[in-house]
């Protein structure tokens, strides 16, 4: 957001300088373009969405031995975070701690304005 009223603004008195001082952005990251994914890691993610659209289960380690089958190497770590980047889950059962069952009749407390002696 702060960036584009830089490059939006560029014949206003103000140097860029000046500017990123006032809207407390460094210089450095105002120039800065990402550089994107590599071709090979876009293959790997590739290859990976293909593999869970035939085995929905697949988590990490399994996509790494599957990869591995295929001739290529990545780590774990390596594997996990092209998972989280091309939004590939595995489908298996999580945990329902906070979700309540289906509610019932609820009892009544019978108790309640008797004046126990």
């Amino acid at each position: 957001m702060k960036k584009e009223l830089i490059l939006q603004q560029k014949d206003l008195s103000l140097s860029i300088r000046n500017q990123c001082e006032l809207l407390n952005l460094s210089r450095s990251s105002l120039y800065y373009k990402p550089l994107g994914e590599k071709p090979e890691n876009l293959k790997i993610m590739q290859i990976m969405d293909k593999h869970i659209l035939e085995e929905p289960t697949a988590g990490v380690l399994t996509m790494q031995s599957m990869l591995e089958d295929k001739g290529i190497k990545a780590s774990y770590e390596r594997v996990r975070r092209l998972m989280r980047k091309a939004n590939i889950r595995p489908i298996y059962p999580r945990r329902h701690l906070t979700v309540l069952g289906e509610k019932k009749y609820v009892h009544p407390y019978l108790l309640k304005d008797l004046k126990i002696e």
